[in-house]
């Protein structure tokens, strides 16, 4: 991948061929309910400039642009996207613009994801503390960026002029409060029940109520048996990284003590056993484990001992 140094610290690469595959849009309906709070960090703003320059995702810079750059490739949209966008706030003059895209990749650095867990690099940083930034005020990596410069400004974001001047009102560098859309934040939480549309079974499921210690106001059973016919609890998940899985479930002697899970992960399935004839009524922790954005699973199996059923009530995802 090729790269363009720039006297300011800001680095323009050439992208262009692996931002021509096209997103795949997921659509699910109200299967899974998170967390409120945001990734938001302090951090200190450039203005971009360079009118009529090409940016790494090929757009070219018009007058009074509006679009930021982050020192980190893999948050950088194709031209006209918008799958990765920040909001924007100057508490210098309290104004906030939002959904603003990412078209560019600098200042400074080019694998330095400082608003993710885990850092692509820099991994001794703590999580929104930007290199450059840490590099000028603590001298940290010798006071340099990747490419070895001496850094000159703590900057973790480049502005276009237009969101620089005419969105926040900036007069010059300074810093702002930076929201990454994107980012689930640590405890971002996920929850499906067996009533929502992130539930799917066969029609061998019964639908129970009696039972007092069950999630919401039904749950799912069914007789185990040598067959492949799961119970499938999905979520949407917004980001990669890794998750603690907990399941709910009614308890009762007639349930399985061997219940199969088959969580996916990001390298492809788990199954851990659970024993439904004790601890329910409440969620029960069956690990952490690594997964992918998009879609996740979390399938309740019947195929282990004859002669009891298995539950399928709520699964819950949490991001650690």
């Amino acid at each position: 991948m090729k790269t363009k140094k720039i006297n300011s610290g800001r680095t323009h690469q050439n992208v262009s061929k692996y931002l021509k595959a096209s997103l795949l849009a997921i659509v699910m309906a109200a299967t899974a309910v998170t967390a409120s709070a945001q990734v938001t960090y302090r951090i200190y703003a450039t203005r971009e400039g360079l009118v009529g320059n090409k940016t790494a995702n090929g757009h070219i810079i018009a007058s009074r642009d509006h679009f930021v750059a982050l020192p980190s490739g893999t948050v950088l949209d194709c031209n006209g996207c918008s799958t990765y966008t920040v909001n924007l706030t100057y508490p210098t003059t309290g104004r906030t613009v939002n959904n603003v895209r990412v078209y560019d990749v600098g200042p400074w650095n080019t694998k330095d994801n400082y608003w993710h867990v885990p850092r692509a690099e820099f991994a001794s940083l703590t999580r929104g503390l930007p290199e450059a930034q840490a590099a000028y005020q603590n001298g940290f990596n010798g006071g340099h960026d990747e490419f070895g410069r001496s850094v000159s400004n703590p900057a973790g974001i480049d502005l276009a002029d237009g969101t620089f001047w005419d969105d926040l009102g900036m007069s010059g560098n300074d810093w702002v409060q930076v929201t990454f859309n994107w980012e689930a934040p640590t405890g971002a939480t996920y929850i499906v029940d067996n009533a929502n549309a992130g539930f799917s079974t066969s029609a061998n499921w019964t639908t129970g109520t009696s039972a007092t210690d069950k999630y919401g106001a039904d749950y799912r059973y069914r007789s185990t048996a040598a067959v492949s016919d799961a119970a499938t609890f999905t979520a949407n998940l917004a980001v990669s990284g890794n998750y603690a899985v907990y399941v709910w479930y009614p308890a009762g002697s007639n349930r399985s003590a061997t219940t199969p899970f088959v969580i996916s992960t990001s390298t492809g399935t788990s199954t851990v056993t659970v024993n439904q004839q004790v601890t329910g009524g409440q969620w029960v922790n069956q690990g952490v484990f690594a997964m992918n954005a998009g879609v996740n699973t979390v399938k309740v199996s019947c195929w282990t001992t004859a002669g009891f059923v298995v539950v399928a009530d709520a699964v819950k995802w949490v991001k650690q």
